[in-house]
């Protein structure tokens, strides 16, 4: 799977890749709350959301697995500088399906 660029909103991303949910450089550093919800009817998941520079990775979480139906709600702010790293979620093990949410 492709990286999928996204600033704010609600994301469902489907397979085990690492997938960009703020694209560095986009300035957007400041977040209240992310939601990571395993959709799966069947498989838990393994998810790992970091913050990336393009070289080096800093773990917010994980890896972390999150069973069916559970939902993974970071609700404290997250800030970070938007011009010097990306935010990135790492899904795996079989199949993945993941609602995410960032406010």
């Amino acid at each position: 799977m492709a990286d999928v660029a996204a600033a704010r909103g609600y994301r469902y991303l489907t397979g085990a890749a690492t997938y960009t949910l703020i694209t560095k450089g986009d300035n957007a550093g400041s977040i209240s709350s992310i939601s990571i919800n395993n959709s799966s009817t069947s498989n838990q998941v393994t998810a790992t959301l970091f913050l990336n520079d393009g070289t080096n990775s800093i773990n917010i979480v994980g890896p972390t697995i999150i069973p069916v139906g559970v939902t993974m709600l970071l609700d404290h702010d997250l800030r970070f500088s938007g011009e010097a790293f990306g935010l990135k979620l790492t899904l795996a093990g079989t199949s993945p399906i993941v609602s995410v949410i960032i406010k």
